[in-house]
């Protein structure tokens, strides 16, 4: 009030009112209501005189006669647990109390009436049924509701009196809601005592108006001459500039800047266009399908445009495409739009049957194909940075000439280098209209693409060519399922397309069909928005930007600068990539390490080491070696009357077998043809003398093992290995590049072939050389054969080998853990 006094609007020219609830309080009607404590008498002078132009109007309680009596036991019984107040007369109870009590005994009505009528107990309607129009006194007054339910009330106007003496508020009339009448007070007779001119009643309006409209003087006519044509002038401006942009945008129009010439177009490469990864019996596992999402997307190819790369989609048609006027004005449309999360326009080639739609390419590919590359890692800020930009492109998309998009799914956002997510495929209805046609992909694709349609979409049989806003709002949220669960719709049914498609629009005892979230895949403010977008009614769809506003207030939702958000992206992005190039190495390396053991198998290490490295391996000269021979006497009737499978399983037990002993012993097998068997000591590392010995014990053992051997679709025949043994130099080299071997060169060779085909079964046949070299040890039985005629060799003294005298020859394989058995030789590697 003393603010409306500085203002000067206490002179009894206005009025002002305040309405209380609760009129019977003495705090309202002490005669010191206008002070201030801390306030100068001055002040509170100045505070009476303003509230002279104040009327009350409040609610009037009339207590009923026990009041007095139920504020004492309203004050005895706050003294008891658990209030604990101690009691004290001068303690206000409050009106709320007494309305407090009322309320209770009005519903222990309704009970009371619902219990004499036989009515449930929990039956809230009919208890609310028995308290309409209830009637009693109650501790705030006589207590009537009528039939909607609302109370009766009386009310009063309350004005300042005795100003000059004892100035306090007191009632000047009265309103009996009960008995719909007025009641005047007898000792002011409903008199106001207006701060008016003498007490006399205000206007209802000021004398010049509000705005002072009616007191203008007549000097100022000129003014509002100046003033209409300076409108009438700024109107013209107006209009004018208007009519300039609009001859501008006809001019633009019929330009077509948009329009490109097809020999700028320079392609270089086909990309699929869009991914679909639904499933082929049911969207739960996923299909490498591509399809087109409509006319418009039928392939992208990737061309260069001006030193730009652009993506281009091909529009083929049946007929002749004329550009009405219609088209031209939504490509125009197209190529003004440009905001940071929608694909820009770059243009379209129009030929005779077909268009060619050029827009910006992002490289990344499709949000779709980010979900389904699983060495991308996304927590969930990346996931909701996904969303927010798709809600923000919705936002401007909504909010230009298109106004909807029609075709929303994760297949048509695609993710920029910079990992914005940009929409696409929007625009050009009257295209889209006349282009529709039905697509042939079969039953699943074509069911597939309704994934992302709304309801009341599907069961349109003509839908909008540009779908509508709630309709987009349904598609971001079967989108956002996509990039919770990193799969496609409906990831976690495992239901066919169509049998989706058709729970979805059938809507049984008004149960909707969604895509099921965990509860634990995503925050539950996230998976609340998902639904409220999702639902079956239009109106309960919030639009986008309310969308952006429950992001926003979500605890992944903050506000932060567009370059920290990059700036973290890229570097989530970078730390995935490390860990995925980390992955990968060990990856190599592991598959290095086979490769290695592979190549070691086949060639020795230091010549394979050689190879690896490009070099070109040198033919190595060795003084002294002993080559092995060895084959199977009666192969050839063996094989005649086996089959070929049944060889080759006799063949790779034999040698698996061999090639377990000849691991104890420092040799290295050099090859295998048919069933002969070949192997050399010495080299490619020298050992000194040993070789012969390891030649020696080697063939001791594997004479021993061949005659306890078993042939598995024969175990009734016994194999008689027949083995040549000779000593001396060799040359060994790799012959040929492609397969590469390594072989051994001399006549130690010769006679040590020679040595085992003029040999006989189970019987080791040994040189003369070799022979004076095992001399030297005492532990080897030599025993002369005589002289032999061998072929291109002459007549040679040749010896049998019959064996060693130590006994650890046996032993030395069980301690490398090989057991052999005539049973378990096909236990071999």
């Amino acid at each position: 009030m003393l603010r409306a006094q500085k203002l000067g609007m206490t002179n009894g020219e206005f009025v002002f009112i305040s309405f209380e609830i609760n009129i019977s309080y003495d705090y309202i009607f002490r005669t010191t209501t206008w002070k201030n404590g801390t306030a100068d008498s001055a002040s509170n002078q100045l505070a009476l005189e303003a509230f002279r132009s104040l009327l009350i109007f409040g609610v009037v309680v009339d207590f009923g006669a026990d009041y007095e009596q139920f504020t004492d036991e309203v004050r005895r019984r706050m003294s008891d647990p658990p209030f604990n107040i101690p009691q004290n007369e001068t303690l206000a109870t409050g009106v709320y109390v007494s309305l407090l009590y009322d309320a209770v005994m009005l519903y222990a009505h309704g009970l009371d009436g619902a219990i004499k009528h036989g009515n449930s107990l929990y039956d809230g309607q009919t208890i609310a049924k028995f308290m309409l129009n209830a009637t009693f006194q109650g501790k705030s007054g006589f207590m009537a509701l009528n039939q909607n339910g609302d109370r009766r009330m009386n009310y009063g106007i309350f004005d300042l009196k005795n100003v000059s003496t004892s100035p306090n508020f007191a009632m000047v009339l009265k309103y009996n809601s009960y008995s719909d009448e007025m009641i005047i007070d007898s000792r002011f007779q409903g008199r106001i005592e207006w701060a008016y001119q003498n007490y006399t009643t205000p206007l209802d309006e000021p004398f010049c108006g509000f705005d002072n409209s009616k007191c203008q003087r007549s000097d100022q006519t000129a003014s509002i001459i100046g003033s209409a044509f300076g409108a009438a002038l700024a109107l013209c401006i107006v209009i004018g500039f208007f009519w300039y942009r609009r001859m501008q945008y006809l001019a633009r129009l019929a330009g077509m800047p948009w329009k490109i010439n097809p020999a700028d177009l320079v392609f270089s490469r086909t990309v699929a266009s869009c991914h679909f990864g639904g499933s082929l019996g049911s969207v739960g596992r996923q299909s490498q399908n591509s399809n087109t999402s409509n006319a418009l997307q039928l392939f992208t190819r990737v061309a260069k445009y001006k030193s730009n790369t652009v993506a281009v989609k091909l529009v083929e048609r049946t007929r002749k495409l004329e550009l009405t006027r219609d088209i031209m004005k939504e490509f125009q449309t197209l190529y003004d739009m440009h905001h940071n999360n929608i694909t820009t326009f770059i243009g379209a080639v129009v030929e005779d049957i077909k268009a060619q739609v050029v827009t910006q390419y992002c490289p990344r590919g499709s949000l779709q194909d980010v979900l389904e590359n699983n060495d991308i890692e996304l927590d969930m800020n990346f996931k909701v940075s996904f969303a927010t930009d798709i809600v923000q492109g919705m936002i401007y998309l909504h909010s230009s000439d298109i106004k909807s998009h029609g075709n929303l799914k994760s297949s048509n956002c695609l993710v920029d280098s910079r990992w914005v997510v940009k929409i696409t495929d929007f625009g050009i209805p009257s295209l889209r209209k006349i282009n529709r046609v039905s697509h042939d992909d079969g039953e699943h694709a074509n069911y597939s693409r309704m994934l992302w349609t709304a309801p009341e979409l599907l069961r349109m049989n003509d839908p909008p060519p540009n779908g509508t806003p709630a309709g987009d709002i349904y598609s971001f949220a079967i989108i956002m399922q996509e990039i919770i669960e990193r799969g496609p719709p409906y990831c976690n049914c495992r239901l066919t397309p169509k049998e989706i498609i058709c729970n979805i629009m059938e809507r049984r005892d008004g149960i909707i069909f969604r895509p099921t979230i965990p509860d634990n895949s995503c925050p539950p403010e996230i998976k609340d928005i998902i639904v409220q977008c999702w639902s079956e009614s239009v109106q309960f769809r919030p639009s986008f930007s309310a969308v952006r506003k429950l992001i926003k207030k979500s605890s992944f939702g903050k506000e932060t600068d567009i370059m920290e958000n990059m700036v973290n992206l890229l570097e989530r992005y970078a730390n995935n990539l490390e860990d995925i190039v980390e992955e990968r190495t060990q990856q190599l390396i592991d598959e290095k390490k086979r490769t290695d053991e592979l190549l070691y198998r086949m060639l020795p290490k230091s010549v394979a080491e050689q190879l690896k490295t490009g070099q070109l391996v040198q033919a190595e000269a060795f003084d002294e070696v002993t080559v092995y021979f060895s084959d199977i006497v009666g192969f050839t009737n063996i094989s005649a009357s086996s089959t070929p499978m049944q060889v080759v399983v006799l063949l790779n037990d034999l040698y698996s077998l061999f090639d377990e002993i000849i691991k104890n012993y420092d040799v290295y097998k050099v090859e295998t043809i048919g069933d002969a068997y070949m192997v050399v000591s010495g080299l490619p590392i020298r050992n000194g003398s040993r070789h012969v010995k390891e030649i020696a014990n080697m063939a001791i053992d594997l004479l021993e093992c061949v005659k306890r051997f078993k042939i598995r679709h024969m175990p009734n025949h016994k194999l008689k290995l027949r083995i040549g043994i000779n000593s001396g130099p060799v040359v060994a080299g790799v012959v040929g590049k492609s397969m590469p071997r390594y072989c051994l060169f001399g006549d130690t060779v010769n006679t040590a072939s020679r040595m085992e085909s003029y040999g006989e079964a189970l019987k080791i046949h040994i040189s003369e050389s070799t022979c004076k070299l095992l001399e030297r040890d005492e532990d080897y039985e030599i025993m002369l054969r005589g002289e032999v005629e061998i072929k291109g060799k002459g007549v040679l003294n040749t010896y049998w080998l019959l064996g060693n005298r130590s006994s650890n020859l046996i032993e030395t394989i069980e301690d490398d853990n090989f057991r052999f058995s005539p049973d378990n030789h096909n236990n071999a590697v």
